[in-house]
């Protein structure tokens, strides 16, 4: 199965009621799971979710130097296109911050 990585960075001061978006194409239908990496210094000073019309894939995620995994997934996306959308906040006054997404296709 294909996964694609991406990378989805909040600018800092970007508030929880008014949050940074940005969406992706998916090149195939089939989503089979969602990997994040929450790279060491975001101190849990921002969070994101991810979604897709009609889902919410993954919601709250945040932490430091650690993972987050979906699980199986196997979610037809409506399309085409196919597309997932990202959506997040920072509170640090001082770093943009940047999550790895890792989205793999049946």
């Amino acid at each position: 199965m294909p996964f694609k990585s991406y990378e989805f960075t909040i600018p800092k001061k970007t508030a929880q009621q008014s949050p940074y978006r940005q969406t992706v194409n998916i090149a195939r239908p089939v989503l089979a799971s969602i990997n994040v990496e929450i790279p060491e210094g975001h101190k849990g000073l921002a969070a994101m979710n991810i979604t897709t019309p009609g889902y919410v894939l993954m919601d709250g995620i945040r932490g430091d130097k650690t993972s987050k995994q979906s699980g199986p997934l196997n979610i037809e996306l409506f399309g085409p296109p196919y597309n997932v959308t990202f959506e997040g906040y920072n509170t640090d006054d001082f770093l943009s911050h940047t999550f790895i997404v890792e989205i793999q296709t049946s």
